[in-house]
């Protein structure tokens, strides 16, 4: 194949699942004002269902926020409370 110097493909068996590695020893916190978009992209690659990180998680014409905020308006309550508790950790870690 033409592009074999540049491409590989990896088939996984069944059953395989692959994890996130976030940037940081934490999640983000969702309070800090600097990394707000940083924050959304991560909770949504944690807690959307994906496949295609260019395609399954927000639209080329949604911001970060925007595709956040659509995807809480249907979330569950456990996904309300996964991302509190991410928050209540960082609370208690500013409270400390």
């Amino acid at each position: 194949h033409p592009s074999h110097k540049h491409k590989q493909r990896a088939v996984r068996s069944h059953g395989h699942n692959n994890l996130p590695n976030f940037i940081s020893k934490y999640f983000p916190r969702r309070d800090d004002p600097d990394n707000k978009e940083f924050y959304f992209a991560c909770m949504l690659v944690l807690l959307k269902p994906w496949r295609n990180l260019r395609t399954d998680l927000k639209s080329v014409d949604q911001s970060w926020s925007e595709a956040f905020n659509a995807f809480l308006s249907s979330a569950t309550s456990r996904i309300h409370d996964i991302l509190a508790g991410i928050q209540y950790f960082h609370n208690c870690q500013s409270a400390a």
